[in-house]
């Protein structure tokens, strides 16, 4: 998967930054910023206890192609999407993929035996191709 930076910010409802000649190719998403690779699109959710905000420099540092962030107080360089609400932003996201989507779709819902069921599904599913 390759998505440009301006495709992203689309969806996620925010504005893109970027000061490179090229725009930025983003390849992956990740949330922890110990785990970002090269062409990750870092997502600084702010918890309870860590702001991810925290770790956008190191992400940076560690190959992030940009941040999706709410805040670029502090951030001297880095391509971002700037956005007022990073989970709203993850929504409006997902909800544009869905609405491109025109397979079908199955729910799994419960207090148990979803991950169970989940399996069993795509062991069935697994020879529609």
């Amino acid at each position: 998967m390759n998505y440009s930076l301006s495709d992203l910010a689309r969806r996620f409802h925010g504005n893109p930054r970027f000061e490179a000649v090229s725009e930025p190719v983003i390849t992956g998403f990740v949330t922890d910023n110990r785990e970002v690779k090269p062409g990750d699109l870092f997502i600084a959710i702010k918890g309870e206890r860590v702001d991810g905000h925290d770790f956008v420099a190191d992400a940076f540092a560690r190959g992030a192609s940009a941040a999706l962030i709410e805040n670029d107080s502090g951030l001297e360089t880095g391509a971002t999407i700037l956005v007022s609400n990073v989970i709203e932003a993850l929504a409006n996201m997902a909800r544009s993929f869905r609405q491109e989507f025109a397979g079908p779709v199955i729910g799994i819902t419960g207090s148990a035996g979803k991950t169970t069921t989940k399996e069993f599904c795509a062991a069935a599913c697994s020879s529609l191709g």
